[in-house]
């Protein structure tokens, strides 16, 4: 064993614990691996709750193959340590040391949290061929100080963090330095399709990654939320592209939950430099989220162009607050008619905003920030407010009723409450649940918003799958599903339109829904031509521009007393 380059790498990094290395007393582990002969020495003192030593398996993989990593986000973060040094040890690799952190649960207040690193000795062409490493289990004031960093640690109180960054700085004060901000895109989704508890899973685990990716060299934090931020030197910007490119592979999975990261980077140069930390990483920040929502690119990077284009961004995020406080918001209807009378039968409820000066706006200019900031609930609730309270007036005035179909968006369908929700709205304005029918996207299918859907269902609402051959239709899901009503996407109808065969696809979906008790409603249609040809395949109800755009209550109401 080349025991002096052993005792050396770990000399030089851990030279508080070398006694207890030595003497093999105390809570530490050390070990080596020499990776071309596959001969292994381990020395895991008393180190308490983990069993290390193993003739069968290498030091490294030991912890994996027997099963005691019984935390989810432990284990995966724990093997993807362990591959990376694979991939060391087959193709090479620049880091000289890699460490990783555990959480072995304990049933009590604080788990048991273990720090681990390798320290390599690689030949000529850059692969391992020995590791040298150690191991400790962090004491209970450790344990303890690390929640409370995790906690304080963030955008609103960053001070070791910029701390840690300016002595960084201020020791190269000659090297390029990249700012990188990166967060999970549609992280509110995750939480209500998943649970929060998943989220934090998720959070904890990208921060965990974090310390085996970013080496010493390289300040990181994790922000507000989703929001992550590392600073790291570079030579050229192909560096910290690879480095980005690495992250956004190994980091955008968890187990099988995969998610979309958005990465922001702000280039600066010794001459750009400014005092205000802040204000580099704000950069960062606003390439970051000039490209949120954008379904191609996932890497953005700063230019002052960008500064103007979020701060309007900004300006109409306070903007629609304020409208929704002032109820700037209105009511429109959108027809739905029968094909074969061209009578009117219903309608869907959409929003529209009555901006105090550019008028009506149309819903590809708010829906997507009131989605993003969460005030979409807001929305929501006050579209169902105001469809029961048209529907309760048309039956105190003695008008032909019709129904009406509200959205109901999948950010409700993890928790039954909307259901109670909706059924307290029907009951206060003391309407027939006939009248108020609910809309909800395809896409939305886990087992958590099949039971709420059914919720629905059970308690007498109607219920209308929107955007139907869109996403994930299945003839499985036809057999099964608790909708009443299908309706087929517009993109789904204009598409196969364009040939026989896609014609043939429409016939039979509708002919096969039909038959099973399902009707359907076609939405987009746009010309008479699509309208006949599904008069033929028996779809009875339609609504599209062919018919009659959206519109004031009041043009719907005028138009419905004139048919």
């Amino acid at each position: 064993m080349p025991i002096k380059w052993v005792m050396k790498m770990i000399y030089n990094n851990v030279k508080a614990r070398m006694a207890d290395i030595i003497s093999g007393k105390g809570s530490s582990l050390y070990y080596y691996w020499d990776i071309n002969n596959n001969k292994w020495y381990v020395n895991s003192g008393n180190l308490k709750g983990l069993n290390l030593e193993s003739q069968e398996y290498n030091p490294l993989e030991v912890l994996l193959k027997t099963g005691q990593l019984t935390d989810k986000n432990s284990k995966l973060v724990y093997e993807r340590y362990y591959n990376r040094i694979l991939k060391g040890i087959k193709e090479g690799v620049l880091d000289d040391r890699l460490s990783v952190t555990i959480r072995i649960p304990t049933g009590k207040k604080y788990d048991r949290i273990y720090i681990f690193a390798a320290y390599f000795h690689k030949d000529e062409e850059g692969k391992i061929d020995e590791i040298a490493g150690t191991g400790r289990e962090f004491t209970d004031t450790e344990v303890m100080d690390n929640d409370i960093l995790s906690q304080f640690t963030t955008d609103m109180n960053p001070r070791c963090y910029t701390e840690r960054l300016g002595r960084m700085m201020d020791a190269n004060p000659y090297d390029n330095f990249a700012f990188i901000q990166f967060d999970v895109e549609c992280f509110k989704m995750i939480n209500d399709k998943y649970g929060t508890s998943v989220g934090d899973e998720i959070l904890l685990y990208i921060k965990e990654m974090l310390a085996i990716f970013c080496n010493n060299d390289m300040a990181w934090i994790r922000l507000t939320a989703d929001v992550f931020m590392i600073v790291m030197k570079y030579k050229d910007r192909q560096e910290v592209e690879c480095f980005v490119d690495t992250l956004n592979t190994n980091l955008s999975n968890y187990g099988d939950i995969e998610y979309k990261l958005v990465f922001g980077i702000n280039y600066v140069r010794p001459e750009n430099r400014i005092k205000q930390l802040r204000k580099l990483g704000d950069g960062a920040a606003i390439a970051r989220q000039s490209i949120k929502g954008n379904a191609v690119k996932n890497v953005s990077v700063y230019n002052e162009e960008m500064r103007d284009v979020i701060e309007n961004r900004k300006d109409l995020d306070w903007q629609l607050k304020k409208a929704l406080e002032n109820e700037e918001f209105v009511l429109y209807l959108q027809p739905k008619y029968e094909i074969t009378t061209k009578k009117i039968i219903g309608a869907e409820a959409l929003a529209r905003w009555n901006h105090p000066i550019k008028g009506i706006t149309t819903p590809n200019e708010f829906i997507p920030i009131l989605e993003e900031n969460g005030l979409i609930v807001n929305l929501d609730k006050f579209i169902w407010n105001e469809a029961c309270r048209t529907i309760k007036r048309w039956m105190s005035e003695g008008k032909k009723v019709y129904p009406i179909s509200v959205n109901v968006s999948r950010v409700y369908l993890n928790d039954k409450k909307i259901v109670e929700y909706m059924k307290n709205i029907v009951k206060e304005y003391d309407i027939p649940i006939k009248y108020l029918e609910l809309e909800i996207t395809e896409t939305a299918d886990t087992k958590e918003t099949t039971d709420v859907i059914k919720a629905f269902k059970e308690s007498g609402f109607t219920m209308l799958m929107d955007d139907f051959g869109s996403g994930y239709s299945s003839l499985n899901m036809l057999k099964t599903t608790p909708f009443d009503v299908l309706k087929i996407d517009r993109h789904f109808l204009n598409e196969f339109m364009e040939s026989e065969r896609g014609k043939k696809i429409i016939n039979h979906t509708i002919s096969m829904s039909r038959d099973i008790g399902l009707k359907m409603v076609a939405e987009g249609v746009e010309n008479e031509e699509q309208a006949n040809f599904l008069k033929e395949c028996g779809c009875l109800v339609a609504q599209g521009y062919y018919y009659s755009k959206p519109m004031s209550l009041e043009q719907f109401e005028r138009m419905k007393e004139e048919q």
